[in-house]
């Protein structure tokens, strides 16, 4: 084999090499080939390679937003006709920061009205594994370097119970309850 080939050359040089063609033409996407190379030819490996790697040097934390109890949705909204955005104001002071987040519509509301088949088939387990899900795609998408979870209300508890068996950097909790949950239920 040709040691001057691209499949020969060196790893950490081609991956400088390729930042430096990124930040020059100042792209905004990057992409190679699957962990197959398409069909196997060994340069596409290598391309799979240096893109992943260059993709892992420019991740960034993500944050996931867990609403509060109620019909909230994704921005912090009521069906009831509260409108104050307040998920994604978050949102937009985390991405200024160059933290991603992750918001989404709880069952039975906004977007996510189909998913909710009945009402008394929700419970905090039916959260907790929606939560977990998203953290799951998370810590297996690479432009994420760690997933953390802020939890507003009844996300607290979400976030606290979904945090036990997910690989979560760390919580923020917002307006967590100071009672223990079967008080809380009870009134």
């Amino acid at each position: 084999p040709n040691p001057n080939s691209f499949l020969n050359a060196n790893t950490s040089d081609q991956i400088e090499r390729l930042v430096e063609i990124l930040y020059q033409v100042g792209a905004d996407v990057l992409v190679g080939y699957d962990d197959r190379g398409g069909y196997g030819h060994p340069d596409h490996l290598r391309v799979h390679e240096l893109v992943r790697e260059v993709a892992l040097l420019n991740s960034v934390p993500v944050v996931l937003i867990i609403a509060d109890s109620g019909p909230v949705d994704r921005n912090g909204n009521t069906a009831t006709g509260l409108k104050c955005d307040s998920y994604r104001m978050i949102a937009d002071s985390l991405r200024n920061l160059g933290i991603a987040s992750v918001r989404y519509d709880k069952r039975g509301v906004g977007e996510s009205t189909p998913a909710l088949k009945k009402q008394d088939g929700i419970t905090v387990e039916t959260y907790i594994n929606d939560a977990a899900g998203f953290i799951k795609m998370m810590v297996k998408d690479s432009r994420f370097s760690s997933v953390f979870i802020l939890g507003h209300g009844e996300g607290s508890l979400i976030g606290i119970l979904t945090m036990k068996n997910q690989p979560v950097a760390g919580l923020i909790l917002v307006a967590g309850y100071a009672d223990r949950i079967d008080k809380v239920i009870l009134e």
